[in-house]
């Protein structure tokens, strides 16, 4: 249900907003919707709360919606815009497959739990050389509380696992992103792309990033 809110204010906001500095403010809950189309996809039982029966699942169709309304705008710097950031991977949808996504977050997944395990070797080793029960015991508390943190942010951020470019039709591609691009070529706008990263303004072009998408 909270999901579903955020996707009608984040609708709204797209549908009347006509700055690309506050459309651009909208794509950290474009992120989070792509990531829940992948998550329902790779979900094999119905795991949803009686709340969220109340809407239907997120799926590309929504979220496909929600884009198209800036990548159609007839504003050329907000069409550049979204380009590019779903180019970049900047928009929850990955360039990679689905297979290499799944590769590389168990290759993660392998690094986590080998370094949760050396961690707890060496706290271990810490606790063992505290004689007084008083500190031993003090520190067992404390690791477990270190634990249950970490557990709790390793959830937040599976949550947000970026999509599959398979996510995105290809009827989607063609009649929305393509004439997006295209219609970008007719314009003094341009392909060209300025943008802030670490306090450092970078160029890139369009260009390239559209030909690594295709």
């Amino acid at each position: 249900l909270q999901r579903g809110k955020k996707y009608i204010l984040c609708f709204e906001a797209l549908e009347m907003e006509e700055e690309a500095h506050l459309v651009d403010q909208t794509f950290p809950t474009i992120v989070e919707l792509c990531s829940a189309c992948y998550s329902h996809q790779l979900s094999k039982k119905d795991s949803v709360s009686s709340n969220d029966r109340q809407l239907p699942l997120m799926s590309w169709e929504w979220v496909g919606s929600l884009l198209a309304r800036v990548l159609l705008s007839n504003s050329p710097a907000i069409r550049k815009l979204v380009l590019f950031r779903l180019m970049n991977g900047d928009a929850g949808v990955s360039l990679l497959s689905a297979t290499t996504i799944a590769s590389n977050e168990e290759a993660q997944s392998k690094e986590k739990v080998a370094e949760q395990q050396q961690q707890h070797q060496e706290e271990e080793n810490k606790t063992a050389e505290v004689n007084a029960p008083r500190r031993r015991k003090a520190s067992k508390k404390h690791k477990i509380k270190k634990n249950k943190k970490s557990s709790a942010k390793e959830k937040s951020q599976e949550k947000l696992r970026s999509a599959p470019i398979s996510l995105i039709s290809t009827t989607y591609f063609l009649r929305v992103i393509l004439s997006s691009y295209d219609s970008l070529l007719q314009t003094s706008v341009g392909t060209n792309m300025q943008y802030e990263h670490e306090g450092k303004i970078h160029a890139d072009n369009l260009v390239s990033g559209f030909t690594n998408f295709v």
